[in-house]
């Protein structure tokens, strides 16, 4: 996330800066704990499989 940041407004940030300013913003790094237990792992028709990122 740095990286962007330093791509996007020409700023360097520490990791401890980047998380600072996340924060302030609202955001947070949440990662999902377990699945859901209503997850449907069959395969789909034709092989393919649907992804949450469009």
């Amino acid at each position: 996330m740095a990286e962007l940041i330093h791509r996007l407004f020409g700023y360097w940030y520490t990791p401890r800066g980047v998380s600072y300013l996340v924060h302030r913003l609202g955001w947070s790094p949440q990662v999902p704990a377990h699945r859901a237990v209503e997850r449907d792992e069959r395969p789909l028709p034709g092989g393919g499989r649907i992804s949450g990122h469009g």
